[in-house]
């Protein structure tokens, strides 16, 4: 009996021992794959981060070579050091190409000892960002068309990479726009969608930085009063509320025809804030 009892064991464990190998390697498979997919996400993440950080690097960059640009002649050695920060932004930019060549070779595989009725999980889509309207942008009057003008076909590839979410390389396109065309009445423009880049990726405290150049760089600059409104939000999600009503009030005391100044007065309005008399 004892001997009939210790084959049924045996018979028992030897059936279901390799059912217990199967799903323990197909739950590693799984396991794997869960980490591959987390491993990704964080690259991409990673990669919108340098690339935004190249854009902060390209502004100091040029606001430095402007100003070594304006020196006296005497003072040509400082020639070595505009070579260094064209290196610098340089070496920043090839370090964002192999991420993204990193970026591009990490890709889950799906499991080998999976079930016919499982598929790969794909990473889940980032929530899409509120996009400005680009009919917010006006062509100044008698431009010529964006095929003609290679001043407005580098500003609407520019915008065409916001629209993208390319924020970064936008942000890139957008700065070299004003570098070759400062003076041109779309470099306003330019400037007011680096502080949106920023902006739509929460990095308040950099929108705001680029929100404050687009009055610096043109106090009577069209896209002005919108700068101010985006700076104000930018102080709301930083915590000084009281910094957003001050800019707020000022669109409708300075700017009381604009669009700005009709969101900014509803914005007043619903936070119980009195508008300037």
């Amino acid at each position: 009996m004892r001997g009939a009892r210790a084959a049924l064991v045996l018979f028992c464990a030897s059936a279901f021992l390799p059912g217990c190998a199967t799903r323990g390697s197909i739950n590693r498979t799984r396991a794997d794959i869960a980490t591959l997919g987390r491993q990704l996400e964080e690259l991409r993440a990673a990669q919108e981060r340098l690339t935004l950080e190249v854009g902060r690097i390209a502004t100091d960059l040029r606001l430095s070579l402007a100003q070594l640009t304006g020196l006296r002649p005497e003072v040509a050695q400082s020639t070595v050091a505009v070579e260094r920060l064209r290196a610098r932004l340089d070496a920043t930019e090839t370090t964002v190409a192999r991420l993204q060549s990193t970026v591009e070779r990490v890709e889950p595989e799906p499991p080998h000892a999976a079930t016919p009725t499982q598929t790969p999980t794909s990473p889940p889509t980032p929530p899409a960002a509120s996009l400005p309207s680009p009919d917010s942008d006006r062509t100044p009057p008698g431009e010529a068309a964006p095929h003609v003008d290679p001043v407005a076909r580098a500003y609407a590839a520019a915008l065409e990479q916001y629209q993208k979410r390319e924020y970064g390389q936008a942000v890139l396109d957008f700065l070299d726009f004003i570098a070759k065309y400062p003076k041109h009445p779309l470099a306003n423009n330019a400037q007011y969608w680096i502080g949106e880049a920023y902006y739509v990726q929460r990095d308040y405290r950099q929108a705001t930085l680029e929100f404050r150049r687009v009055l610096d760089a043109d106090p009577r600059g069209t896209k002005v009063p919108d700068a101010l409104l985006k700076e104000g939000l930018c102080s709301l999600n930083l915590h000084q509320p009281g910094r957003a009503y001050e800019l707020w009030r000022r669109i409708l005391r300075e700017y009381p025809d604009s669009e700005a100044a009709r969101k900014a007065g509803s914005f007043l309005s619903a936070r119980g804030v009195s508008s300037p008399r």
